[in-house]
């Protein structure tokens, strides 16, 4: 977040703890992180909406994935980005900002192999 984002993302700590995810067994990893307050530019509809957002992504040289869970990935450095829906990002007066997305980097070979479509 911090690399392509520009975000201001501290990690604050981690812990293992029974997972809330259903289906899931045992102790799972999480990590605790903290960031600025983001001020909405409207408190009554703090998220953009969906064209905001990838006019956003698209300005960072992002394409949608079309077969994934609301997903992006930048062919350059290899960033694919999943979870990149509207109640993740907050419209603030400097712009869309994301709070809450799930980032992966892959090497240039898993990229070769994998379709954007």
């Amino acid at each position: 977040m911090n690399r392509v984002f520009r975000a201001d993302l501290r990690l604050e700590g981690l812990m293992l703890a029974k997972s809330l995810i259903l289906g899931v067994t045992g102790d799972q990893p999480s990590v605790a992180i903290s960031q600025p307050w983001i001020r909405s530019e409207s408190p009554e509809s703090p998220h953009p909406n969906d064209g905001e957002i990838a006019q956003f992504m698209e300005s960072l040289g992002f394409a949608q994935l079309s077969r994934s869970y609301y997903g992006w990935r930048r062919q350059k450095d290899a960033i694919t980005i999943l979870d990149a829906r509207p109640d993740n990002f907050i419209l603030s007066p400097q712009g869309v900002v994301p709070i809450d997305l799930v980032i992966s980097e892959s090497t240039p070979q898993t990229l070769e192999t994998t379709p954007l479509a």
